[in-house]
């Protein structure tokens, strides 16, 4: 597993919060703002890419090891 460490800043005060992560999520979700989404696909052409036959909230997952 990988570990992060967080730093927490609050009244002043900061605290170090380490994190142990063994599987991340990539996700993106503009399902309630069309016009976002559209701007989003139109960027991604731009770049060459193909619109996508479905918009997914959840785009990524991987194993950390």
């Amino acid at each position: 597993m990988t570990e992060i460490v967080f730093e927490g800043h609050a009244k002043g005060a900061v605290e170090k919060i380490a994190v142990e992560i063994g599987d991340l999520v990539i996700a993106g979700w503009t399902g309630r703002d069309v016009a976002a989404l559209n701007h989003h696909i139109e960027e991604l052409k731009a770049r060459a890419s193909c619109r996508p036959r479905k918009c997914r909230s959840i785009i990524a997952s991987v194993r950390i090891c």
